[in-house]
């Protein structure tokens, strides 16, 4: 994932926000949740390991290094 990537979550998250949505990744690898946290886009984007947990709300930590791939 690259600056672009980013942009264009970060524009789709507000124009949901302020249309009354919600935008929310979800993510198995520990290489977005670095780099979500390296730019501290974390807090925007916090991690859902699957999409039940997305649609039900239910964060958790980021994968640890080493573990999964990067999607």
């Amino acid at each position: 994932m690259d600056t672009l990537a980013l942009r264009i979550l970060c524009t789709a998250h507000g124009r949901a926000d302020r249309e009354g949505g919600w935008l929310r990744l979800v993510y198995s690898g520990h290489r977005i949740g670095t780099l979500l946290a390296a730019t501290r886009l974390d807090t925007r984007f916090p991690h859902y390991p699957t999409v039940t947990d997305a649609l039900a709300g239910r964060t958790s930590p980021p994968p640890p290094l080493g573990t999964g791939s990067s999607a």
